[in-house]
């Protein structure tokens, strides 16, 4: 049977003094109720001095969505502001930024779901609180085209990935750190963060191996990134960028999402799609010349790369102006009118992706 939080919690020891607590906000699919339930039981609820939601540059929570995240827990819940936080060091030419609120606990609990993850390799572990609750330089230099598309940098890569590198290095040094992860579809873990990804990454079946390549694909996207493209978009380059896809030269890469907020509302996606509208329709300048600047302007370098190879359109949208307008393929028709035949469908890529066999 899958350990529950509090069977997880139960293999480690309660931390002593002042804790902060970062949870990822409403793009993961994770029960983080259940998680700051268990936490509550486990821990001296008055050690708890604040519950961060972990934005990045994402849009707020509305006190609706910062309600039902949190669930019946009594603790201060309040969104990151990457405007407001604290140098304390530079790793590897990255200035590393943190929540305040983070550095003056005596212990981070870090609340996230690992899965596969475009830079990190996988996600979670320090990377809710170094880029969910770091600084807008950090986030910045962190996504500069230098370090996302250097060649250690792959999806479901941890070992020697200059991306996750960093943020555990930066992690390490911000102290006393628990990770409190959903590891997939297979239950919770909780300890070190370096451990947690370590060991979980090998327990995920994270590759289906595939004898041949498509011509087309559908690639479905679960709920909690169907919102807008700025998230779903992530599964077609995860598919596109990663060491084997099994995909022909050309390929039609088709995403099913709603995205009923087109491009994103965050700040991050605002200038996501800025860029994009801006580089269209030859996107390939986003690849060479002058890097863009700024968090989120690394997903339209990974769209560009991803169609220096395939084509990409999304189905199923709600909004298809709105991402014609940034220079996307998008219909209200649903994938299955789109696709040749054979094609391959991705029922979810951030758990599961398939690589050609070799």
């Amino acid at each position: 049977m899958a350990p529950t939080p509090e069977e997880a919690l139960e293999r480690i020891g309660i931390p002593k003094g002042t804790v902060a607590i970062t949870v990822p906000d409403n793009t993961r699919d994770i029960d983080v109720a259940k998680a700051l339930k268990a936490l509550a039981a486990w821990l001296n609820p008055d050690s708890v001095t604040s519950v961060i939601v972990g934005l990045g540059l994402h849009r707020k929570l509305s006190r609706k969505e910062l309600k039902h995240l949190t669930g019946q827990t009594k603790w201060k819940v309040s969104n990151h502001n990457a405007d407001n936080c604290v140098t304390v060091n530079t790793i590897q030419g990255v200035p590393i930024q943190i929540n305040p609120e983070l550095i003056s606990a005596t212990t981070i609990i870090t609340v996230g779901k690992i899965e596969l993850h475009q830079y990190a390799g996988f996600s979670g572990g320090y990377k809710g609180p170094v880029v969910g609750c770091g600084g807008r330089r950090t986030i910045a230099a962190l996504h500069h085209r230098d370090i996302v598309c250097d060649d250690s940098v792959r999806v479901g890569r941890l070992k020697g990935n200059l991306f996750r590198s960093i943020i555990d290095e930066a992690g390490a040094s911000l102290g006393h750190t628990i990770a409190l992860q959903q590891v997939g579809d297979l239950g919770w873990c909780a300890g070190d963060p370096v451990k947690a990804i370590s060991y979980s990454s090998e327990q995920l079946a994270s590759w289906e191996y595939v004898n041949m390549a498509y011509e087309s694909v559908i690639v479905r996207i679960p709920d909690s990134k169907q919102t807008n493209f700025y998230q779903a978009s992530r599964g077609a380059t995860y598919l596109a960028l990663s060491d084997h896809p099994p995909l022909k030269m050309g390929a039609h890469i088709i995403v099913d999402a709603r995205c009923e907020e087109g491009p994103g509302l965050g700040e991050g996606e605002r200038a996501f799609a800025n860029v994009m509208k801006a580089s269209m329709p030859k996107f390939e300048t986003l690849l060479k010349g002058t890097a863009p600047t700024g968090g989120g302007t690394q997903r339209a370098i990974m769209i560009a790369k991803l169609l220096e190879r395939y084509s990409l359109t999304v189905a199923n949208c709600l909004e298809p102006e709105a991402l014609i307008e940034i220079g996307i393929d998008a219909t209200s028709d649903p994938p299955e009118a789109l696709v040749g035949h054979p094609h391959l469908t991705i029922e979810n890529p951030f758990s599961r992706l398939p690589q050609l066999k070799r």
